[in-house]
């Protein structure tokens, strides 16, 4: 089953993410951005490591950066049906 992600970077935000030290984004993203696609070729066996680096990040209350590794359960539903593994939330994690 393929594992998907998502990354946004919300208006106002430069950065740039990895995850296992692949670049997901290798150059800054001035936001908003967003990326989808499948995550499997960037993961390993074990422990798995997502890199952001901020480098602006407007001042609000908000998430202004999140990414989510997932799968689609059953993609017929409205909205699809996901198991998520794996989600961030920055300025959350702070």
């Amino acid at each position: 089953m393929p594992i998907l992600f998502v990354i946004n970077f919300k208006e106002g935000v430069i950065a740039r993410a990895w995850l296992n030290d692949l670049p997901i984004h290798k150059e800054f993203v001035h936001g908003p951005d967003s990326m989808t696609g499948g995550a499997n070729h960037w993961l390993v066996p074990g422990t798995n490591t997502l890199e952001i680096e901020v480098l602006r990040a407007p001042l609000d209350k908000g998430s202004v950066v999140d990414m989510m590794l997932y799968t689609v359960r059953n993609e017929h539903s409205t909205p699809p049906d996901l198991d998520v593994h794996c989600r961030v939330d920055f300025p959350a994690l702070w």
